[in-house]
């Protein structure tokens, strides 16, 4: 028998095959039963996918008595490797050869994409830089050509400017002559006519002696006047006439602390002030553009006012005082952030001062307590002052012990009360008792002082407020102010190296604004809402 596979076959063949064959019935049985267990031997190994050869099985011989003897070479399983299975064993080693070959080629050729990614990355990096540096210098040079176009029109401006002035004072200045000549013609016609000749008298008796001269002793000269002490404290820069106008308020503050707030704390009577005060502060809390919320607020505070004022000149006074606590502090709280909310608090605050005129006093004591710029006036470090002296007089806010607010913050409480003063002096009233008179005055004395950190940012919020009713009052005076301002005044400020000079610059030449329109714009969302 022959059996061809590709893997080892087991082959059962039955026991029962087994014993000693002869001739006859009995012979054939057995040889069939054996020739049929064959088969079914090879029908197994077929359905397990392999050829088996039968055509020899009718050849087949069999041998009873090698049967008989060797019966244990049937009852084992058999194994058998061809050689199919060998070369199938050759095939699967070359096969993992070659994979492991393509593993390497996959591997090198993964090794080189990356390389070339890196490399491609990083000139697709460097070409990225090089263009971003280019669009940079291009930016850089459109701006300088921006800027140098910008100051080509700025200096045409002026010098048309200067031109069409030099052409106005050249013909005010032929205008006078004009009428200086006419004046001096028609003086001419009015006066009598002179005779030629004087008559001379028909006798002289007798000429007088000229008069000797008195012999008189050299009178003394009086006494030079004293010069005037300044009463400018030492460490604080401003004028003397400054300075008296700002005392006489702080006075009044000086007073209320003195005498009136002890009376008041101390009487039982008056218990009901901590209520009325909080009363105040929230109705202050509660201003905005609104006309008919600006006249709630002012009906609420004016009847705490009416009825204390008709209970006790002290008590009245302390609220007073409350109210103009209520006002400045909103202004350094809320106005430092949101600019338009100054008018209407300097609106409420004005309605008041109309009807209860001693609240003027106390409110500028308190705001210039608080804000000294609105004096104007400036300080300097005193010789053995310590930092935190000198911070505390400049009215630096501290946080905790030895921690000061930031200078950027005090900046931005500073110029809230600024747009607050600038409010009051704009404000319209019938007593006419602060008026707008009074910003031309803070103008002339900020001009006046040489530039801080601060003025810029001062005289810019003090603008956006009040700039407008100064242009419409002063008209030609105010044109000079201004021109003088960004011709002279702002060059100084450019020199300390400010962003807030360059915001100024920014706030008078944008478009709408004096150096292109001669005007002065209103401060945009700040009109009142009906």
């Amino acid at each position: 028998m022959r059996i061809s596979c590709e893997d080892e076959v087991e082959v059962e063949i039955p026991t029962n095959c087994r014993g000693r064959h002869t001739p006859g019935d009995k012979d054939k049985r057995a040889t069939l039963q054996f020739q049929r267990a064959v088969r079914r031997a090879a029908t197994t190994v077929a359905h397990e996918g392999l050829a088996v050869d039968l055509r020899r099985f009718s050849e087949l011989q069999i041998d009873a008595p090698r049967f008989a003897a060797a019966p244990p070479a049937f009852a084992a399983p058999t194994r058998v490797m061809s050689e199919g299975a060998k070369a199938e064993g050759a095939r699967e080693k070359e096969r993992e050869k070659e994979k492991e070959e393509l593993a390497k080629r996959a591997q090198l050729l993964n090794d080189n994409l990356l390389s070339f990614l890196d490399k491609k990355l990083n000139q697709l990096k460097l070409e990225a830089e090089t263009k971003q540096k280019q669009t940079e210098a291009q930016r850089a040079k459109l701006q300088l050509e921006k800027e140098a176009k910008e100051k080509e029109e700025r200096d045409r401006k002026e010098k048309e400017a200067k031109e069409k002035e030099d052409k106005l004072k050249k013909a005010d200045e032929e205008k006078q002559r004009q009428q200086q000549a006419q004046q001096a013609a028609a003086s001419a016609a009015a006066a009598p006519s002179v005779p030629a000749t004087l008559p001379v008298p028909a006798t002289i008796t007798q000429i007088p002696p000229t008069p000797a001269p008195i012999q008189t002793a050299a009178q003394p000269q009086p006494p030079p006047a004293p010069k005037r002490e300044s009463t400018v404290p030492k460490g604080v820069i401003t004028s003397e006439e400054a300075w008296d106008s700002a005392a006489r308020f702080f006075g009044v503050i000086q007073n209320i602390k003195a005498n009136v707030k002890p009376a008041v704390v101390n009487n039982p009577a008056f218990s009901a002030s901590r209520m009325q005060r909080m009363k105040i502060n929230q109705a202050v809390g509660q201003i905005t553009r609104s006309k008919q919320k600006m006249m709630d607020v002012a009906r609420v505070i004016h009847g705490f006012l009416s009825t204390a004022q008709q209970k006790d000149a002290s008590y009245y006074q302390y609220l007073l005082d409350v109210t103009a606590k209520s006002f400045v502090l909103q202004a350094d709280t809320e106005v430092s952030v949101h600019a338009i909310k100054a008018p209407a608090l300097a609106q409420v605050a004005s309605m008041l001062i109309e009807k209860h005129p001693d609240l003027l006093a106390v409110l500028l004591g308190r705001l210039m307590k608080r804000c000294p710029y609105t004096v104007p006036m400036y300080f300097k470090r005193l010789e053995g002052e310590s930092e935190d002296e000198f911070l505390k007089r400049c009215r630096y806010k501290q946080m905790e012990e030895g921690v000061w607010e930031s200078e950027e913050r005090y900046n931005e409480r500073m110029c809230g009360m600024i747009r607050f003063y600038a409010g009051l002096t704009q404000i319209k009233t019938n007593s006419g008792m602060y008026d707008i008179d009074f910003g031309w005055q803070w103008m002339a004395r900020v001009l006046n002082i040489n530039p801080r950190k601060i003025t810029p940012q001062l005289v810019c919020s003090f603008l956006e407020i009040a700039g407008n009713s100064i242009m419409k009052t002063y008209k030609r005076q105010a044109e000079k102010l201004f021109v003088y301002l960004y011709k002279v005044f702002l060059p100084k400020m450019m020199t300390l190296s400010v962003p807030s000079a360059m915001k100024l610059q920014l706030f008078l030449e944008e478009p709408g604004n004096f150096i292109q329109t001669g005007k002065m714009p209103v401060l945009k969302g700040s009109e009142f809402e009906n």
